[in-house]
């Protein structure tokens, strides 16, 4: 297990990075010159400060998290598929390459062709969550304790079982806000991706930028709090 010095390691290293990005965002803002196309730290902060006690801001929150969380909590479905594609080797032979290959393919590409079959509604974005988090899961969890099964152990059983787990979670997780943004960012009248779109297309980058960082902190949190847990299994 994971004592607690290196806990508050991990969390000083997450802020110390927090700071230096912040460093750098600053200096290459001062550096450009031009607030329209590099805006401060100040600008941005302000900027994301209005954001979060504004209406629409979590109108628009809202319905991106209707997009991943039923996109995404189907997918769960990959993790006893990969368990059973690490148990059962005659099914990873026939699948297992399809899925791997799948997985690796840049799928949150296929939003355009998504849209084009489900339509600009919620549909579209839904299914690229699910079929980006599906792919990832499975794939990442079949390969992970493919090495268990082949040793005679139980999938579920074999060492380090759990962080394989909570690592496919992990890295899905990330995958699917992604997907989530692209599908709101091809075509959408709302969500945070449709947010971030219009804000670039009126060239307001302060608010481009908060978008960004209204999405990217939770997310920063979620995973390293996935990866946290996953060091203590």
């Amino acid at each position: 297990m994971k004592n607690p010095n290196s806990v508050v390691m991990a969390i000083a290293s997450g802020v110390i990075g927090l700071v230096i990005l912040a460093i750098l965002w600053q200096a290459a803002a001062m550096a450009v010159g031009d607030a329209r196309l590099v805006p401060s730290l100040p600008a941005v902060l302000a900027r994301l400060g209005q954001l979060l006690i504004s209406g629409l801001f979590w109108s628009e929150a809202l319905v991106s998290l209707q997009h991943f969380v039923v996109g995404y909590v189907p997918a769960l479905i990959g993790i006893p598929l990969g368990l059973a594609f690490a148990a059962v080797m005659p099914l990873r032979i026939v699948l297992g390459g399809l899925v791997n290959g799948l997985a690796a393919a840049p799928l949150i590409a296929s939003a355009p062709l998504l849209t084009g079959w489900f339509g600009i509604g919620d549909g579209a974005k839904i299914a690229l969550v699910f079929v980006v988090a599906f792919f990832a899961l499975t794939s990442d969890v079949m390969t992970g304790l493919a090495a268990g099964a082949a040793s005679g152990k139980a999938p579920d059983e074999a060492p380090g079982a759990a962080r394989c787990i909570i690592a496919a979670l992990r890295r899905s997780f990330v995958l699917a806000v992604a997907a989530m943004l692209v599908g709101e960012i091809v075509a959408s009248a709302h969500g945070l991706g449709y947010l971030l779109m219009n804000s670039m297309m009126v060239f307001d980058f302060p608010q481009t930028v908060a978008v960004l960082l209204a999405v990217a902190l939770p997310c920063a949190v979620v995973a390293g709090a996935a990866r946290w847990i996953e060091e203590l299994v």
